[in-house]
């Protein structure tokens, strides 16, 4: 499966609720989310454009992997969920398990999610409102499809950011926007 993702930074959080609500949009209730990111061993994920991390939420948990950006405007890749079997422990054993076979912490992302999909002329849309300790209020709009999908639902995407009102996608991800903010630089 391809995520197509295109994510915003939000300025007045109170009217994109608006703009959303008129299309229906109906959020489920706030999660936090744990984002813990890994270095390969053999090859570097910022070179390659690769991501493996550790999600946590609640006491729900899951691997995934994204492949190198197949596109910079509605940022585009392979995607491979794995859950895990739901434990007490599974965070710091899932850790410690990555960190024995070699792969290296690099950062952990931690935000408040609320999630939920809006849809219009039979196109549905998956939003998540996040706030990100630290790094403030964004939007990501979200479509999974199969590689055949793809340029449609890249179309798909940007028009949900029209109707919306969203404008300057940022092309950085939550884990770049960390990694930059302890370097002191900032998305453009």
């Amino acid at each position: 499966m391809l995520e197509i993702e295109m994510k915003f930074a939000v300025a007045d959080p109170a009217a994109l609720e608006e703009r959303l609500a008129r299309f229906g949009f109906v959020p489920g209730r706030v999660l936090r989310q744990a984002d813990h990111y890994f270095n390969h061993p053999q090859r570097d994920f910022a070179v390659t454009d690769e991501a493996f991390r550790l999600r946590v939420v609640g006491d729900q948990a899951e691997f995934t992997y994204k492949g190198p950006r197949l596109d910079r405007v509605a940022k585009t890749r392979l995607e491979i969920e794995l859950p895990l079997a739901p434990t007490g422990r599974h965070e710091e054993d899932a850790k410690r398990m990555i960190e024995a076979l070699g792969f290296r912490p690099v950062a952990s992302v931690v935000k408040q999610r609320r999630q939920g999909s809006v849809e219009h002329q039979g196109s549905r849309i998956t939003v998540a409102r996040d706030s990100l300790e630290r790094l403030g209020e964004f939007v990501e709009l979200e479509l999974v499809v199969e590689p055949e999908r793809r340029a449609g639902a890249k179309q798909e995407v940007l028009a949900w950011a029209e109707r919306l009102g969203l404008a300057d996608p940022i092309d950085w991800s939550y884990l770049e926007l960390v990694l930059g903010r302890r370097r002191g630089v900032t998305a453009s």
